[in-house]
C-alpha cells in the first residue's frame, strides 16, 4: 500500500508501489496537484482520477461510486486538510486538529514515530519496516500551517 504521514503543516509520503508481495516501483509520485489541490492516495494508484473527480464534484460524506474503488487519501486544499476514503462510496472528513495523523500500510508505525517526536518525514523512513512501505520519501509544506 504506502505510508502517508501529517503533521506540523508537513505531509510526507513514501515512493513505493506494490501488488501482492512484489515491489512494482520504488519512484513512484502519491503527490497529484489539480488546480492547486494536493492529492495522496494510500490504495489503489489507478483510483486517483475517482477521488479527484469526486472531490472537485462536491462529493459529500457517503455517496456510492461506480466501479470497485478502493483506496484512503489525504487532500490538501490550501491549509484545509481533508482524511478520505473511497471504497463503494466517497466519504471525507476535515482534519480539524493538529495532532499527528497517517494513512496506509505503515500508519501505525508512523504515528508512533509522530508520538515519540519524529517529523512527518522521518516517520514515514521509519515505516518502511512496513514491506509496502518504501523507496524515497518526499515531504511538502502545506500553506498556511506551521
Amino acid at each position: 500500500m504506502t505510508t502517508i504521514a501529517v503533521k506540523d503543516g508537513v505531509v510526507a509520503t513514501d515512493s513505493r508501489v506494490s501488488q501482492g508481495g512484489m515491489v512494482l516501483d520504488d519512484k513512484y509520485d502519491k503527490r497529484k496537484v489539480v488546480d492547486g489541490v494536493q492529492f495522496f492516495v494510500a490504495g489503489n494508484v489507478t483510483d486517483d482520477a475517482q477521488i479527484i473527480a469526486c472531490y472537485f464534484e462536491g462529493a459529500e460524506i457517503i455517496e456510492e461510486i461506480e466501479g470497485n474503488p478502493c483506496a484512503d487519501f489525504i487532500i490538501v486544499d490550501g491549509s484545509d486538510v481533508y482524511y478520505g476514503g473511497i471504497e463503494g462510496a466517497f466519504w471525507k472528513m476535515k482534519l480539524t486538529t493538529d495532532t499527528p495523523y497517517a494513512i496506509g500500510s505503515g500508519a501505525a508505525y508512523a504515528i508512533g514515530a509522530m508520538d515519540a517526536g519524529a517529523t512527518a518525514k522521518e516517520a514515514v523512513k521509519i515505516a518502511s519496516r512496513d514491506v509496502f512501505t518504501g523507496g524515497t520519501v518526499h515531504s511538502y509544506k502545506i500553506k498556511g500551517r506551521k
